[in-house]
């Protein structure tokens, strides 16, 4: 198993895959597990829990809303029947 683990960690090197946020999924992952089938239960397995509160709402926005934008200008571009320029691409690090 730790073999396994490290040839994904060369992998994820060579080829510029953030470490991060996998670092990150493995050590909150079991805990959002156990949190979300605690809410179930709590709810009698209704998932409209999930959805139904002002904040829970806000919050799916907020995640929907940063999964959507680094895609609106070449959808926008590909709207206005145009090629979007190289320069208009949202960058989070240098080599992006």
């Amino acid at each position: 198993m730790t073999n396994a683990i490290g040839v994904l960690g060369f992998f994820m090197r060579r080829y510029a895959f953030p470490i991060a946020p996998v670092i990150l999924g493995v050590i909150l992952g079991p805990v959002m597990e156990t949190q979300f089938r605690r809410a179930l239960t709590a709810s009698g397995g209704d998932m409209s829990a999930f959805y139904i509160r002002p904040l829970t709402i806000g919050l799916l926005s907020v995640a929907m809303l940063a999964l959507a934008v680094p895609y609106l200008p070449a959808i926008v571009a590909r709207v206005r029947g145009r090629e979007r320029p190289a320069s208009a691409r949202l960058a989070f690090a240098d080599h992006d």
